[in-house]
């Protein structure tokens, strides 16, 4: 089988976390983090803004999620 050129494939976590243990769950939270800003480098890349942009937000959820940010929070942050 001959190997493609080019960047490697990207691949997103599984999911099904809701039953993980905390610390385990945490960690697949990351590496999907780094795997989401991959791919928003690599359509940034590509001149796709309008779908990088897209993706900027599920890692805005993402990292809010991960640090326990409410939406209430992140609109206060944001009148202020």
């Amino acid at each position: 089988m001959k190997r493609k050129r080019g960047r490697p494939r990207l691949y997103l976590a599984a999911s099904g976390v809701e039953d993980m243990p905390v610390a385990n769950t945490e960690e697949r939270l990351l590496a999907l983090l780094a795997t989401l800003e991959e791919c928003q480098a690599f359509l940034t890349d590509r001149a796709n803004t309008e779908t990088a942009r897209l993706l900027s937000l599920a890692i805005l959820e993402l990292r809010m999620e991960l640090h326990k940010v409410t939406d209430s929070e992140l609109k206060a942050l944001c009148v202020t």
